[in-house]
């Protein structure tokens, strides 16, 4: 079984699959592409938290029952207004126990939408499909499918192992639904803040306090989120942190952590009651969670 939710946008009536971490938006990386000028790039993004699949507002804002909101709990029947006369309506939501997911050098990493898997020195599983990646991963239904570059495709499940053309072997792992989800954060009434990134370091500023710098590895993870639109993989992080480390990911992971950990030190004191700013999710995204009176700009933004 996969976690995810069925939509359809009307108008033009298309329909479209969405498992957590994959977003709605005008860039044409987006899962459900929507060509609408009042509609951001990075306009939402579904993600799960707790035992609920959430649909929440990243650059762009939505309306459920004629009220503006920064996120919703999905479910049948529900719709969500990303424009005016642009409707965007739940049909279905999935929720297992237990996903399915890869291990690469003992790292889960879950499955979700298509993928493929590059191996060698760095392996890798990415979102999308590559006809050079090494194992492709999709879903028909709630059957996962694989097929290893040169063979038939192949139906996979939780304990199978695939091997690969340089003899490597890859285990389907288990992957229990709460390991996946965000912790929910507590209603806040916190000073806004305001982020700006300045490229490899960004600036905080809250009324009523000197302008804080964050700098050195914390500081360009954060200044990647700022300019990837609040939410990014981790992988997608790490390659504009460390662009030229040739690492493996399990070290460039390690690393990635301990930053992450030192960046979340730095914003604690922005969030006094207890609210964590940043947030990951087992399937490898990682989002800063600002409200809808924080804002966030670059430096070009201000130029």
């Amino acid at each position: 079984m996969r976690t995810f939710a069925t939509f359809t946008l009307d108008p033009p009536g298309a329909q479209c699959t969405l498992g957590p971490g994959e977003f709605i938006g005008r860039s044409d990386q987006a899962t459900l592409c929507v060509d609408d000028p009042r509609v951001s790039e990075a306009h939402a993004m579904v993600s799960l938290r707790g035992r609920a699949l959430k649909l929440l507002a990243l650059r762009g804002r939505f309306r459920v029952d004629g009220r503006v909101r920064a996120e919703v709990t999905l479910r049948d029947g529900l719709s969500v207004e990303l424009a005016d006369g642009l409707t965007l309506r739940c049909e279905l939501v999935s929720l297992p126990l237990t996903l399915p997911g890869v291990s690469l050098d003992g790292l889960p990493v879950a499955l979700h939408g298509t993928m493929t898997l590059r191996s060698g020195h760095s392996p890798r599983l990415e979102p999308g499909f590559d006809p050079d990646g090494d194992v492709t991963f999709w879903a028909v239904g709630d059957q996962w499918r694989a097929r290893v570059r040169g063979q038939d495709a192949r139906p996979v499940e939780i304990g199978d192992e695939i091997t690969l053309g340089d003899g490597r072997v890859v285990a389907i792992v288990p992957i229990a639904l709460e390991h996946l989800a965000h912790t929910r954060t507590r209603p806040s009434l916190r000073t806004p803040i305001s982020l700006t990134s300045l490229g490899s370091s960004v600036r905080i500023e809250r009324e009523g306090d000197a302008p804080s710098l964050v700098s050195g590895i914390p500081g360009k993870i954060c200044a990647a989120l700022v300019d990837g639109g609040l939410v990014m993989s981790w992988r997608d992080v790490t390659e504009r942190v460390w662009p030229d480390d040739a690492s493996l990911d399990r070290a460039l992971r390690r690393r990635f952590d301990a930053g992450v950990a030192r960046l979340r030190a730095h914003l604690e004191r922005f969030a006094p009651d207890g609210e964590d700013l940043l947030a990951l999710d087992g399937a490898g995204m990682i989002r800063l969670n600002l409200h809808d009176s924080d804002t966030f700009s670059t430096s070009r933004d201000e130029g």
